[in-house]
């Protein structure tokens, strides 16, 4: 569905022109561009799954052993809303720039005559649809912490001006077959919305559409509305609508948009009742928006029975160096699997008390506040932000936040420092030089000891391999 094809014709995507020297640290640096690509980096393994236009495999990433979920977009079927303005799928430009815990990582972008590839972090715990396949009717507590964490990302997505446009379980995917910890996937239908006139087209599954959908502009509570329905189809485990087809359902959508009711939600407690009502009000002005449903009485009451563990005593030293700084990032971004990052996760989204999926330092201090006095806080807070905000924005992101208080033990192992080295190495020919370092994350530094150990490897257009680049590090954290 959409508003007319785009034409086959597809104009190559542009490698990433030279880095500025002035280039702040943030994920969206380690997402590669490339305008040709063989499969020799990916070995795929099996279908995950398919629709008309596209389809994903579960692949191997060679130069690091890495699981990951490669989509296959066909370039015939894109409309226009699905292409950037030069011809790069919209979905790429917009996963790239996201960093929360909540939605779906994703690496780089090529392409062949046919076929955009996006390879992404591959969820093993498979989608809600077949999760609810195994299990009983849904809890209130259970659905409660999906709920938070589906509004989370959505929250994020919004401060964004970006509308999902096909929120649904088939694209809810969890990390892990042991917990319900989720990941918003599949951005395919995704655009960035137009506050003046308002954003048009008709994308999305039937059952999940808004009824403003099918009337003409509408504007990011869409995704609000999806979510409601999310809600009844976990908690019923059916769907709202009795339509034979998609046109049935869109005739009812607009006819009789659904309406919670004690009746069609038998069992609900009334706060729960009164959520899904706020979700799915038929009003898109009156409808909550994301930020404000996280606060919601019921989503306070379920989450204050799972509280987050508490932050570690202490935050980590920032690396002196950029080069350590990039390789610890690019380890936590594209290396490290989020169910290991889960308790940090659960940290941030707690401490985001606004939900704009960023920490601000009022929430920050409000945080420390539970193990330090209120000078303790304040300095704290002050050191956080002055050595972790690479991007001078006087925020925290998701990242950032690892950054200073993951494991350092866990994360610059050899193996994974290793993993690093080859994303530098884009000849894949075993050495890499300070051109290529820079490339990545602009120019390194050169006023402290860490920066001379560079400059001494490294200049004169030497070079080193993977073996010496992990001793380089190394002898940087020690």
């Amino acid at each position: 569905m959409g508003c007319g094809i785009a034409q086959t014709r597809s104009k190559k995507l542009s490698r990433f022109s030279k880095r500025s020297t002035e280039l702040s640290l943030c994920p969206e640096i380690f997402f590669s561009v490339e305008s040709t690509r063989t499969f020799k980096e990916y070995v795929t393994l099996k279908t995950l799954g398919a629709g008309a236009f596209s389809e994903v495999m579960l692949a191997i990433h060679l130069p690091t052993q890495q699981r990951r979920a490669l989509k296959i977009i066909k370039k015939l079927h894109l409309n226009t809303q699905q292409l950037s303005k030069d011809y790069k799928v919209t979905e790429m430009e917009i996963l790239r720039k996201m960093d929360h815990p909540n939605i779906i990582k994703a690496f780089e972008v090529f392409e062949d005559a046919d076929s955009f590839f996006l390879p992404l972090e591959y969820a093993e715990g498979g989608n809600l649809i077949k999760k609810l396949g195994t299990n009983q009717k849904m809890d209130e507590n259970t659905l409660a912490q999906i709920m938070y964490q589906l509004l989370s990302g959505v929250a994020y997505c919004h401060s964004k001006n970006i509308i999902h446009r096909d929120l649904k379980p088939d694209n809810i995917v969890l990390e892990s077959e042991s917990n319900w910890n989720i990941k918003i996937a599949d951005f395919g239908n995704a655009c960035i919305q137009d506050p003046v006139h308002g954003t048009s087209g008709i994308f999305g599954t039937a059952y999940y559409l808004a009824p403003e959908v099918l009337l003409g502009a509408y504007n990011e509570k869409v995704d609000i509305w999806s979510c409601g329905i999310i809600l009844y189809v976990l908690l019923m485990l059916r769907p709202p609508y009795s339509g034979k087809n998609a046109k049935e359902i869109k005739g009812q959508v607009l006819s009789k948009p659904f309406k919670p009711t004690k009746n069609n939600m038998p069992g609900c407690s009334p706060l729960l009742l009164d959520f899904a009502n706020n979700l799915l009000e038929i009003d898109s002005k009156e409808r909550i928006s994301a930020k404000d449903a996280l606060k919601h009485p019921w989503i306070l009451l379920h989450n204050s029975r799972s509280i987050a563990e508490p932050l570690p005593n202490s935050i980590n030293a920032n690396p002196k160096s950029k080069l350590v700084q990039g390789v610890l990032m690019y380890i936590i971004t594209c290396l490290v699997k989020s169910c290991s990052k889960s308790s940090l996760a659960e940290n941030f989204r707690s401490i985001d008390k606004n939900g704009n999926g960023i920490i601000e330092k009022d929430e920050l201090t409000i945080e420390l506040l539970k193990d330090h006095t209120s000078e303790e806080s304040k300095k704290l807070c002050l050191k956080i932000f002055q050595e972790f905000d690479y991007k001078k924005a006087d925020s925290i992101s998701y990242t950032e936040f690892l950054m200073a208080f993951s494991n350092l033990k866990i994360l610059l192992t050899k193996e994974l420092i290793g993993g690093a080295f080859e994303k530098f190495d884009k000849k894949k020919c075993g050495k890499i030089t300070r051109e290529n370092i820079e490339a990545i994350i602009g120019t390194l530094g050169d006023n402290t000891l860490e920066d001379k150990r560079i400059k001494d490897a490294l200049d004169g257009n030497k070079y080193i391999n993977k073996q010496e680049f992990i001793t380089l590090i190394e002898s940087m954290i020690q």
